[in-house]
């Protein structure tokens, strides 16, 4: 539907009064306030966290024994869209996407000890697909070193 029939049929964004789901909007529009993409993305880092844990991160519902934890990156992502501060968000609807494609490929920032580990196995998983004879010559070599070590040790 081109943009012309969407504003005839007033389905185009409108200033006014607040319009929408509270408990998903973005406080700034809960406000009243101006709205950008960043109030987007809020709205759909909020849609996907519940999708995802089955909880409303606003509403304090129990969450069902049944589910899992977040992965710690995933919820990194999800927090810093759900930031009240929009500035503290992501800056565009190009981010959020990046940041999931980049966590697909392995580039995990570190913000623990938990993403810690993720990435050092995302790494050392890499390291053996680009280079599986020198890693296999490495171990061996450090194999061979163990057991020099532990034959000296016996002596």
């Amino acid at each position: 539907m081109p943009f012309a029939a969407y504003a005839k049929a007033g389905l185009e964004t409108q200033a006014g009064p607040v319009v929408g789901t509270p408990h998903y909007m973005a406080p700034e529009q809960a406000r009243g306030e101006p709205v950008d993409a960043r109030s987007d993305l809020y709205s759909l880092c909020m849609t996907l966290w519940e999708f995802m844990t089955l909880t409303h991160p606003l509403a304090g519902f129990i969450k069902s024994p049944h589910q899992g934890p977040l992965p710690a990156d995933i919820s990194w992502i999800l927090a810093k869209g759900l930031q009240r501060n929009p500035a503290q968000r992501f800056q565009s609807a190009d981010e959020l996407p990046a940041r999931l494609d980049d966590r697909s490929m392995g580039k995990v920032p570190i913000q623990g000890p938990i993403t810690f580990t993720k990435r050092v196995g995302y790494e050392a998983v890499r390291l053996v697909q680009r280079s599986p004879i020198l890693v296999m010559a490495v171990g061996a070599t450090s194999f061979v070193g163990l057991l020099w070590l532990a034959a000296r040790g016996l002596r």
